[in-house]
C-alpha cells in the first residue's frame, strides 16, 4: 500500500508586530502632564527643584514636563503656586499647572476671586490636590464656594483641569474609587477638559463607563498600561484621549514612558499620547 501523504500544517497568521525599538522610542518627544516640585511626604522620596526637575527629564528621555508644586504651611497654597511658576519661569522645559483653592485663605475673600488671579498669571493649567492633614476628606467637585462659577470660567477659556483619581467620594463600598462626581463635572461643563491622573489599572470597568460617558474626560497613562489596557482603550475612544503623565517623584518616569514607547499602537498614535495631546491641550504651538 502507498502511504498516505499528510498534509502540512495550515499556516497561522503571525501574532500582531510590537513597535521594535528602533521605530518605537526615538520619534515621540515626551511632555509630562504630571510632575510634583517641593517635598513629597514620605521618607526616603526625594523630592525635586526645577534643576533636578530637568536633570531628570535628560535621564528619562523627556522633553517638557507640566509641573505643579506641593508645599505645608499656613502658607502652602501660595507657595505651592509659586514654586511651580518660578520653576517655568526658570526652565523654559518646565510649564506651571497651577493648584486650585477649596476655601478663602482669609476672611471677605471669595474663592472665584482666587482663580481669577490664577487664571491672569497666564497658567495653561490647573489642578484640585485634597488637602492634607486629620481634616482631610474627599474632593468635592461641586459643593465648595464658588464651584460651578469656577468651572464655568475654566470652560469658557478652554483652560484644563487635573484632577486625581483616588480621593472622590464613593457611593457604592464594592469599588474603591468613585468617579461619578468627575463625570457629572464633565457633562456639566463640556467645554472644560479634565484629565483624570493616576489611575490604576486595576479600575479598568469604572474607566471604561466614565470615558464612555463623558467625551471631555482624557485619561493619563501613569499605572494604566498591563495586559493590552492601553491599545483596548485607544481602539475604543481614540488616542486623542489619553497623555502621558509619570506621577514623579512618587513613580520613576521611565515606567509610564515604557508603556507609551511600546504600545503595539501606530507611531502616529504614539506621538499624539506621548505629547501632541498635552500640547494641543495646553494651545502650545
Amino acid at each position: 500500500m502507498t502511504a498516505r501523504r499528510s498534509r502540512p500544517p495550515a499556516k497561522k497568521d503571525p501574532p500582531p508586530r510590537r513597535a521594535a525599538v528602533s521605530d518605537s522610542a526615538a520619534p515621540l518627544e515626551f511632555f509630562d502632564c504630571d510632575l510634583m516640585l517641593g517635598s513629597p511626604l514620605r521618607a526616603g522620596i526625594p523630592g525635586y527643584d526645577a534643576a533636578n526637575a530637568v536633570a531628570e527629564l535628560d535621564r528619562c528621555g523627556i522633553a517638557q514636563a507640566l509641573v505643579h508644586g506641593h508645599a505645608l504651611g499656613p502658607d502652602a497654597f501660595a507657595t505651592q503656586n509659586r514654586i511651580a511658576l518660578d520653576a517655568a519661569s526658570a526652565q523654559p522645559r518646565l510649564h506651571a499647572c497651577l493648584v486650585l483653592p477649596q476655601f478663602p485663605l482669609r476672611r471677605g475673600q471669595r474663592v472665584l476671586s482666587l482663580v481669577r488671579e490664577l487664571v491672569a498669571t497666564g497658567a495653561r493649567a490647573f489642578r484640585l490636590e485634597r488637602e492634607i492633614g486629620p481634616a482631610s476628606g474627599a474632593l468635592e467637585l461641586d459643593r465648595f464656594p464658588d464651584a460651578s462659577a469656577c468651572w464655568t470660567l475654566l470652560a469658557r477659556k478652554r483652560l484644563p483641569l487635573f484632577v486625581p483619581a483616588a480621593h472622590f467620594p464613593n457611593r457604592d463600598a464594592r469599588i474603591a474609587y468613585g468617579l461619578d462626581d468627575v463625570v457629572a463635572l464633565c457633562r456639566r461643563h463640556p467645554a472644560l477638559p479634565v484629565v483624570l491622573l493616576n489611575a490604576p489599572y486595576v479600575i479598568e470597568r469604572q474607566l471604561y463607563a466614565a470615558l464612555a460617558r463623558a467625551a471631555n474626560l482624557h485619561l493619563a497613562v501613569t499605572r494604566f498600561g498591563l495586559f493590552g489596557q492601553l491599545e483596548s482603550f485607544v481602539a475604543e475612544f481614540g488616542a486623542e484621549r489619553f497623555l502621558f503623565g509619570s506621577a514623579a517623584p512618587w513613580n520613576d518616569p521611565a515606567i509610564a514612558r515604557g508603556a507609551v514607547a511600546y504600545a503595539a499602537l501606530p507611531l502616529a498614535q504614539r506621538q499624539q499620547i506621548a505629547g501632541g495631546n498635552l500640547r494641543r491641550l495646553l494651545r502650545l504651538p
